[in-house]
Protein backbone atom coordinates (compact mmCIF):
# COMPACT_ATOMS: atom_id res chain seq x y z
CA UNK A 1 0.00 0.00 0.00
CA UNK A 2 1.33 3.12 -0.95
CA UNK A 3 1.42 5.63 1.66
CA UNK A 4 -0.05 9.49 0.24
CA UNK A 5 2.38 12.26 1.54
CA UNK A 6 0.36 15.20 3.36
CA UNK A 7 0.76 18.41 1.73
CA UNK A 8 0.12 21.57 3.93
CA UNK A 9 -2.92 23.03 3.37
CA UNK A 10 -4.11 26.83 3.35
CA UNK A 11 -5.80 27.32 6.48
CA UNK A 12 -9.42 28.40 5.56
CA UNK A 13 -10.86 31.21 8.01
CA UNK A 14 -14.23 32.05 8.70
CA UNK A 15 -15.94 35.30 7.05
CA UNK A 16 -14.05 38.80 8.13
CA UNK A 17 -11.03 36.72 9.68
CA UNK A 18 -7.57 36.74 8.67
CA UNK A 19 -4.27 35.19 9.86
CA UNK A 20 -3.28 38.67 11.00
CA UNK A 21 -6.84 38.96 13.08
CA UNK A 22 -6.47 35.57 14.34
CA UNK A 23 -2.89 36.29 15.84
CA UNK A 24 -3.98 39.52 17.07
CA UNK A 25 -6.43 37.83 18.91
CA UNK A 26 -4.36 34.78 20.05
CA UNK A 27 -1.96 38.04 21.72
CA UNK A 28 -4.34 39.38 23.07
CA UNK A 29 -5.26 36.32 25.62
CA UNK A 30 -1.52 35.45 25.98
CA UNK A 31 -0.65 38.82 27.41
CA UNK A 32 -4.23 38.95 29.94
CA UNK A 33 -3.76 39.28 33.56
CA UNK A 34 -5.23 36.30 35.25
CA UNK A 35 -7.75 38.64 37.43
CA UNK A 36 -8.42 40.58 33.89
CA UNK A 37 -9.51 36.90 32.31
CA UNK A 38 -11.52 35.87 34.85
CA UNK A 39 -13.19 39.25 35.04
CA UNK A 40 -14.28 38.80 31.16
CA UNK A 41 -15.06 35.44 32.11
CA UNK A 42 -17.54 36.58 34.40
CA UNK A 43 -18.89 39.25 32.35
CA UNK A 44 -19.58 37.13 29.76
CA UNK A 45 -21.28 34.43 31.46
CA UNK A 46 -25.39 33.87 31.59
CA UNK A 47 -26.60 35.15 34.59
CA UNK A 48 -30.10 33.16 33.89
CA UNK A 49 -27.72 29.99 34.19
CA UNK A 50 -24.70 28.10 36.45
CA UNK A 51 -22.58 25.82 36.25
CA UNK A 52 -21.83 22.74 38.95
CA UNK A 53 -19.76 19.96 39.63
CA UNK A 54 -21.64 16.55 39.58
CA UNK A 55 -20.38 13.11 40.01
CA UNK A 56 -20.15 11.86 36.61
CA UNK A 57 -22.59 8.75 37.48
CA UNK A 58 -25.53 11.72 38.11
CA UNK A 59 -24.92 13.26 34.64
CA UNK A 60 -27.27 10.80 33.20
CA UNK A 61 -30.33 10.73 35.81
CA UNK A 62 -30.21 15.02 35.85
CA UNK A 63 -30.51 15.29 32.12
CA UNK A 64 -33.40 13.06 31.76
CA UNK A 65 -34.65 15.16 34.32
CA UNK A 66 -34.05 18.85 33.19
CA UNK A 67 -35.46 17.19 29.63
CA UNK A 68 -38.82 16.53 31.83
CA UNK A 69 -38.72 19.79 33.35
CA UNK A 70 -38.41 21.25 30.01
CA UNK A 71 -41.26 19.24 28.59
CA UNK A 72 -43.54 20.36 31.54
CA UNK A 73 -42.62 23.71 31.01
CA UNK A 74 -44.20 23.73 27.15
CA UNK A 75 -47.13 22.02 28.25
CA UNK A 76 -47.66 24.78 30.82
CA UNK A 77 -47.87 22.27 33.55
CA UNK A 78 -44.35 22.67 35.78
CA UNK A 79 -45.31 20.73 38.55
CA UNK A 80 -42.72 21.46 41.99
CA UNK A 81 -40.90 18.99 43.61
CA UNK A 82 -40.34 18.61 47.43
CA UNK A 83 -36.63 17.94 47.69
CA UNK A 84 -36.22 16.12 50.80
Amino acid sequence: MKSRSKTPTKNAFPAGWSDAKTRRLAAHYEQQAPDDAAAEDDQAMDKSKTVIEVPAALVGPIVALLAEYERAIKRGKRRSRKIA
